[in-house]
């Protein structure tokens, strides 16, 4: 481990308490999105467990931040302003090759 490296306390889930789904997190978002434009267009926001972690300035912050504390999640980061990512059908479904 690096000197400089700093250790945060994990809040990861536990057997007592199970966090909110992923979908649950996108909904805190959208309920913030228009206050999170007008402050932070740009920016990264972490939401986990339905709770607005902060905003941060790029996503390599953004991420280690929310593996180190949340581990595998789930956890809603998403560039504040940018318009919802549209996955293939292929990607969504996990089609690998050409179906006949």
């Amino acid at each position: 481990m690096r000197a400089n490296a700093v250790i945060i306390p994990s809040t990861a889930p536990t057997v007592d308490h199970m966090p909110a789904t992923l979908d649950e997190n996108m909904d805190v978002y959208a309920e913030l999105r228009d206050e999170l434009e007008a402050r932070h267009l740009g920016e990264w926001v972490l939401i986990y467990d339905k709770q607005l972690i902060g905003t941060y300035p790029n996503f390599m912050e953004t991420s280690q931040i929310a593996a180190n504390r949340y581990g595998n999640g789930p956890y809603h980061i998403k560039r504040i302003g940018e318009p919802p990512l549209q996955l293939p059908p292929a990607v969504m479904f996990g089609v690998t090759h050409e179906v006949s």
